[in-house]
C-alpha cells in the first residue's frame, strides 16, 4: 500500500488558510485537461456530469460567465452521451436527470426542463423493480429515491411509494429494531450479508430518506414507523465510552468493525445523518447524540498521529474539512470548526504541484492486486470536483451548497 502520510500540516492562519484554498479552487477551475481524462463517462460521481455541477458553482462563486458557459457545455455532452439502458443514479442516466432538475429548480438555464424530464420519470419508475433489493443511495434503490423527492410530479409521488413498498419488503427483524442488510461483500472485511453503519451505503441513509417521505407525505404512517424502528436499533447499537461511537459495520457473525474519519463509513458521516434526521424530525434528544458523536469524532481527529491520506468527498480531507464545517454550522462548537479548519489543511498538506491535477491525486485500489494506489481524479466523489465544491462552500460559508444533498448532507 502506498504511504501518503504528509509531513505534517501547513500551520496557517485561518484567513491565510482561505487564500490559499481560494488558490487551488482556480488552479482546479484552470486545469484544462478533464476531456482526456473523463473519456466519455457521463456519471454525476466519477464523470462530465459532476463537472458541469462544479463549474456551475465556480459561476456561483465567482460571476465569471465563462464557468456558466463551461458548466453547460459539460452539461451538453452529458446529455448527449446519455445511455438509456444505463438508468442508476451513480453512473448512469438518472445522476444525469437529477442534475437537469436542479438547472431547473436553480433557473441555470433558458431550457424547457420538463420536456426531458417528465417521460425520463416515467422510464425510471417502469424500471424500479429491477433494484428493488438494493436499497444502496449510492448505487441502488434510493438513489431514484435521491431523484424523486426533488421532483414535485404525480408520477413522482408515484415512484416514492413504490419505493417505500419495497424499502419495507427487504427490512429484516434485528434486536432492538428493524435493518436492511447489503448483500455484496464489503470490500473491508469481505463479509457478505452485513449490515452497514456508514452513512453512504447502510442504515442511517434509509432512516434520512424515510424522515424525507414523512416530509413529502409519502405514506407518513408507515415512514414514521419504519423510521422509529430502524433508528431505536441504529441507536441501540451507540457506546459512548467507545473511541468511536458508532460501528461502521456489523459482520454476518455478529462482530463489529469500525474503519476510517469520512462520509462513506464512520462516526463523521453519522454525526451529518444524525443531524440531518433530527432536524427533519425536531428531535432535540437525538441532536445532542448528533453533537456528542460530532464533538468526540472532532476531538479525535485533531489527537490523530496520522493524517488523512486522500483528498475527495467520500473518504478524504476535503470531505472531511466539509462535514466538519457543516456540523460546526449546526451546533456551534468551535471545536468543530477547528476540526474543519485541520481537515483543510492536510487537504492542502496532500497536494504536490504538478502532479495530478492541480496537485491533487486521489486513492484507488486494485481489488486483483490488492494494492493503493494514486491518480488524477477529475470526479465528484473522490476527485478534484467534489474538492472545488467543498472549497467554494467554506469560503461562502455553506452559501449555494445545496449540491450537498446528492450526499445526502441537506
Amino acid at each position: 500500500m502506498m504511504n501518503r502520510t504528509p509531513t505534517g500540516t501547513t500551520g496557517l492562519n485561518e484567513a491565510h488558510l482561505k487564500d490559499a484554498l481560494q488558490k487551488a479552487l482556480f488552479e482546479i477551475a484552470a486545469y484544462d485537461r478533464y476531456d482526456k481524462i473523463l473519456n466519455r463517462n457521463v456519471s454525476i460521481f466519477t464523470g462530465i456530469t459532476g463537472m458541469s455541477l462544479l463549474y456551475y458553482h465556480l459561476y456561483l462563486h465567482t460571476g465569471n460567465k465563462d464557468y456558466y458557459e463551461k458548466s453547460l457545455s459539460y452539461f451538453e455532452q452529458s446529455f448527449n452521451l446519455l445511455n438509456p439502458q444505463k438508468v442508476n443514479f451513480s453512473f448512469g442516466a438518472t445522476g444525469v436527470m437529477w442534475l437537469l432538475n436542479y438547472f431547473k429548480q436553480h433557473r441555470a438555464f433558458d431550457l424547457d426542463f420538463e420536456e426531458y424530464l417528465a417521460p425520463f420519470d416515467e422510464v425510471v419508475f417502469n424500471r424500479l423493480e429491477e433494484f428493488s433489493d438494493d436499497i444502496d443511495p449510492i448505487h441502488g434503490l434510493l438513489g431514484f429515491a435521491n431523484y424523486f423527492l426533488e421532483r414535485d410530479t404525480p408520477c413522482a409521488e408515484k415512484a416514492l411509494h413504490k419505493i417505500l413498498t419495497f424499502i419495507d419488503q427487504c427490512k429484516t427483524q434485528e434486536k432492538g429494531g428493524i435493518a436492511w442488510r447489503n448483500n455484496t461483500p464489503d470490500p473491508e472485511t469481505g463479509s457478505a450479508y452485513h449490515i452497514n453503519f456508514g452513512y453512504a451505503h447502510g442504515v442511517l441513509s434509509v432512516i434520512y430518506f424515510l424522515c424525507r417521505f414523512i416530509h413529502k407525505k409519502i405514506n407518513p404512517t408507515k415512514s414514521a414507523r419504519l423510521c422509529r424502528q430502524a433508528l431505536d436499533y441504529f441507536l441501540s447499537h451507540r457506546d459512548p465510552a467507545h473511541i468511536t461511537h458508532f460501528p461502521s459495520l456489523i459482520d454476518e457473525t455478529g462482530r463489529k468493525h469500525s474503519y476510517r474519519i469520512a462520509y462513506c463509513y464512520g462516526d463523521l458521516g453519522v454525526a451529518c445523518g444524525l443531524t440531518n434526521i433530527g432536524r427533519l424530525l425536531n428531535d432535540r434528544p437525538l441532536l445532542q447524540i448528533a453533537r456528542s458523536t460530532a464533538l468526540n469524532i472532532a476531538a479525535f481527529s485533531l489527537k490523530m498521529k496520522e493524517n488523512i491520506n486522500d483528498v475527495g468527498l467520500c473518504h478524504g480531507a476535503g470531505g472531511n474539512g466539509y462535514m466538519f464545517f457543516q456540523l460546526y454550522r449546526h451546533h456551534k462548537s468551535e471545536i468543530l470548526k477547528a476540526a474543519a479548519l485541520n481537515q483543510y489543511e492536510r487537504l492542502l498538506a496532500l497536494k504536490k504541484q504538478e502532479s495530478g491535477i492541480a496537485g491533487f491525486m486521489a486513492m484507488d485500489y486494485d481489488a486483483a492486486q490488492n494494492i493503493s494506489f494514486l491518480k488524477a481524479d477529475p470526479g465528484f466523489l473522490t476527485g478534484t470536483a467534489g474538492i472545488g465544491l467543498s472549497i467554494m462552500s467554506f469560503l461562502d460559508r455553506g452559501k449555494n451548497s445545496s449540491w450537498d444533498k446528492l450526499l445526502l448532507l441537506s
